[in-house]
């Protein structure tokens, strides 16, 4: 396992080869932490990737062409080493502008025993970008197979709250790109998506992040949102994401009350509804690939003072 580091100015952001996970984005003028740093008394990861699923399979099993293959929660590849390569091959074979001044990348490639467990070749390409107080996460998944691929992509990065209080009636706010009525898918069967939808209304100030906000675990939002802020008791967004993905889940453990910490999660993917019996290309929002084929998305982390 290797650690690599981007800075500037601004921010120093530092990942790992194993998952190809992030675990640090400090401010280096307040040396204030961004990210949570992974206690496992509330939860042990940082900023996981989910692939190649997002959320659960039903009954934690994959059917594919009559067969069946065990898929644990958000897939492998948050638990896999991944190798660390240079980022102008990486320009040279996809045709980017990196700078390798100021990005990092990662690769991680089907196997044996992936193949165990889910039956296609791929290439998963993860980078980041460093831009003034913005992070750019890219992924690239290149179909290797003979054949078509399916998958599902998601991100899982905590991020700490202002100021934590654990007595605090209202611990910060979440904003979005849009207010109004929104509907919320909600999970049951321990991370299962219902089929029943609940409405919620967001007005200018937002939803303020109470001990009951997560007390039924994640808020799931499909095909309405693309900007999500996290603000401080204030009502001061300090963190956002930008992103394309049609789905994003929004998450604390909620247990034993507040977590020092809220994921604001973009998915191309989330999980089966309760006692989904599809095949897994049937899957809610997964995504298609024929053979060579490649799939690019990104999405942007954007750091306030």
């Amino acid at each position: 396992m290797g650690k690599y580091v981007l800075e500037n100015e601004y921010l120093r952001v530092e990942a790992s080869t194993f998952g190809a996970e992030l675990q640090s984005v400090k401010d280096k003028t307040t040396d204030f932490e961004y990210l949570w740093h992974g206690d496992k008394a509330y939860w042990a990861r940082r900023s996981p990737i989910l692939f190649p699923i997002v959320g659960k399979v039903w009954d934690g099993r994959m059917l594919y062409q009559g067969k069946e293959y065990p898929l644990s929660q958000h897939g492998f590849a948050r638990d896999c080493e991944f190798e660390a390569i240079n980022v102008l091959d990486l320009n040279r074979k996809f045709n980017y502008r990196f700078s390798s001044f100021n990005a990092m990348a990662f690769l991680f490639k089907s196997n044996e025993d992936t193949r165990k467990i889910y039956p296609f070749d791929f290439e998963l390409y993860v980078v980041y970008q460093l831009e003034e107080r913005s992070l750019k996460v890219h992924w690239v998944v290149v179909n290797k197979t003979n054949g078509d691929i399916y998958f599902q992509i998601g991100a899982h990065p905590a991020f700490n709250y202002r100021n934590f209080d654990p007595e605090a009636p209202i611990q910060g706010y979440m904003k979005f790109n849009r207010m109004g009525r929104l509907s919320l898918t909600r999970l049951e069967c321990g991370g299962y998506a219902a089929t029943e939808r609940a409405d919620l209304v967001v007005d200018e100030n937002g939803i303020p992040i109470t001990k009951d906000t997560f007390a039924g675990d994640a808020l799931v939002f499909e095909n309405q949102l693309n900007r999500v802020a996290l603000c401080d008791k204030q009502g001061e967004p300090y963190v956002e994401l930008s992103f394309d993905a049609p789905v994003v889940g929004l998450w604390s453990p909620a247990k034993t009350g507040y977590a020092p910490f809220m994921c604001i999660e973009p998915w191309y993917g989330r999980c089966d509804d309760s006692n989904f019996s599809g095949t897994y290309n049937q899957k809610p929002y997964i995504n298609h690939l024929l053979k060579d084929e490649i799939f690019r998305s990104q999405y942007v982390i954007h750091f306030m003072k």
